[in-house]
Parts: structure tokens; sequence; C-alpha cells
């Protein structure tokens, strides 16, 4: 009778442990930060951040930690996520969904973080490099076209929902991780690189947590565009 107890109990642990493995392996991955919510509030804030989870540690990348790397070791049972953050005391993020490609935490404080974890297919190859700095593109997708400008530091929106500033300002920076390639925006989503038969196409979630393929072109700003950029530095970045 002893002999079948502890027969059970250790196959009883031993499932256990691969029930831990495989919940563990289950959220490895490159996800995107889509969007914040509440569950109580009307709070809506962007996703600003990418998140590499492997090997039980999590690696966020965010341009407003200024291009900083935070790693976290974790352990999931079941939708019980436990922490173990970096000169900090541990602490549980009390729930942890995973739906097919979308990852959901849910804090304490009812604050919620959205991810969608990026396909394999828009990965690029190790020598795959685009430098932004000094260019303007002209970006073409099903919803319009729009014009961005980048210099060392800011990159420059073409605003069209505003009588008096042509432009909008706010950080930038690319990031690769893991053969992926990312632009981190101070205040957006980021969005993923891909190169494509010698065409560089960009994709960002949209409302529908769908991703939306953008269409990348260098161009020339011509001078009423130069002038009303430099006039926007001038008053607004530089003063």
């Amino acid at each position: 009778m002893k002999r079948k107890v502890l027969i059970i109990f250790i196959t009883l642990i031993i499932c256990g442990i691969g029930f831990v493995i495989y919940s563990n392996k289950k959220i490895e991955g490159v996800w995107i930060n889509h969007y914040n919510t509440s569950v109580s509030t009307d709070y809506f804030s962007p996703g600003r951040d990418v998140l590499k989870i492997k090997n039980q540690t999590f690696h966020s990348y965010n341009h407003q930690a200024n291009g900083g790397l935070i790693k976290e070791k974790y352990f999931l049972i079941g939708k019980s996520l436990r922490l173990w953050p970096k000169d900090s005391t541990d602490y549980t993020l009390p729930k942890v969904f995973v739906n097919r490609d979308s990852l959901f935490f849910e804090f304490y404080n009812e604050h919620r973080r959205i991810y969608k974890k990026i396909p394999d297919s828009l990965k690029n190859n190790s020598y795959f490099k685009l430098d932004f700095t000094n260019k303007a593109f002209r970006l073409e997708s099903e919803k319009g076209i729009d014009t961005n400008y980048f210099d060392s530091k800011l990159t420059y929106y073409r605003r069209k929902d505003h009588p008096h500033i042509d432009w909008y300002t706010g950080g930038w920076e690319t990031v690769s991780i893991d053969n992926y390639d990312f632009l981190l925006l101070a205040d957006a989503t980021p969005v993923i690189i891909k190169e494509n038969n010698g065409n560089v196409l960009l994709y960002v979630l949209d409302e529908k947590n769908k991703l939306l393929k953008i269409k990348l072109v260098e161009i020339q700003l011509d001078s009423t565009d130069l002038k009303s950029l430099a006039r926007h530095k001038k008053y607004y970045v530089d003063r």
C-alpha cells in the first residue's frame, strides 16, 4: 500500500513539473505591447515596449527607458506569475492569460497590459541594417499616406489634425532582437521593420489587434516641407 502511495506521489510530482515546464515554454517568444488599459476605469494608452521571453527571463525594450534593457526572472505556475526583479523584493502578478498569439497581464491594481506575439515570418536576415537618421520617408498603407522625417534624436510626423502645427515630434530608436528589427517610439506602439525582396515594410498593430502593412519609401522633402520643418524645430524643439 505504501509503495502504491509513493508511486502515485512521484507520478503527481513528475506531472506537475511537466505542466510547469509546458506553461513556461508556452509564453516564450518576442511580444509587442499593443496597449494598456484598466478593468475599472476608462484608462487607455498605447503600448511602448517589446518583450522577449526566454529561459524564464523577461527582456523588456522601451525607448522611454532610454534604450535600457530591463531583465526580470519569472516562474509561471498556471496563471500565477512570480517575478524576481533586480534590486527589489519579489512580488506577484496575480493573473496571466495566454490566448494563442496574445498575452495578457493583469496587475493587482486592475491595470492590464496586452501583448501580441510576433510571427517568425517577420524576422530579417542577420545582415539587414537600415539607418533612418537624417532621412525622410513616405509611409503608404491602406489607411493612407504619411510623411516622416528622422534626425538623430527625433522623428517628425506630418500632422493633419492641427491648424497651426505642421509636424508632431517624438523620440525614436531602432533595436534588433533575435533577428526581428524594431522602430521604438516615445509615444506609440513599437513598429516592426521587415526587409522583403529589396523593399522595406513596416508592420504596426491596428485597433483590431491585426498587423497593418506599411510600405516605406525614402523621399526628398521639397522646399516647402523643409521650411515648415525648420520653423517647427525653431519654435517647438530648439528653444
